[in-house]
């Protein structure tokens, strides 16, 4: 019997960043929406140098385009990456490009969209504890 463990397995071993976490969405023409979103990540989250927010913007949206090329998103305590491009057949799609552009390295992984709110006061560290 082969007792070794995996490097994927093993977060000692592999890229794993242990108790961050990545929120995966699309948005498409609703920037106070997004904002509403983003703002209760801000106020509710506990560690936020443990969180990753990726988005999926279709290239073609130019209302989303230019909130974020106006700043509108830029006053966040947290790490927002932005990806712009074509849109995808299935939302599925979106999400699968996120996740590749993330690195697959955070802890865990959650799919929200832009109408979601975070109004739990610590949300993020209930799911690490829930995932632990």
């Amino acid at each position: 019997m082969n007792t070794t463990t995996p490097a994927a397995l093993d977060p000692h071993k592999s890229r794993i960043r242990m108790g961050e976490i990545s929120i995966l969405m699309a948005t498409r023409a609703r920037p106070d929406m997004l904002d509403e979103e983003l703002a209760t990540l801000k106020a509710n989250t506990a560690q936020k140098d443990k969180l990753a927010v990726w988005l999926y913007v279709d290239d073609d949206d130019e209302i989303t385009r230019k909130a974020v090329d106006g700043g509108r998103f830029k006053n966040l305590d947290f790490r927002v990456h932005w990806h712009f491009g074509p849109r995808p057949p299935a939302l599925g799609q979106a999400h699968q490009a996120l996740w590749n552009d993330s690195g697959r390295a955070s802890e865990v992984y959650l799919i929200s969209c832009d109408d979601a709110r975070f109004d739990t006061p610590g949300w993020d560290d209930i799911v690490r504890r829930e995932f632990g």
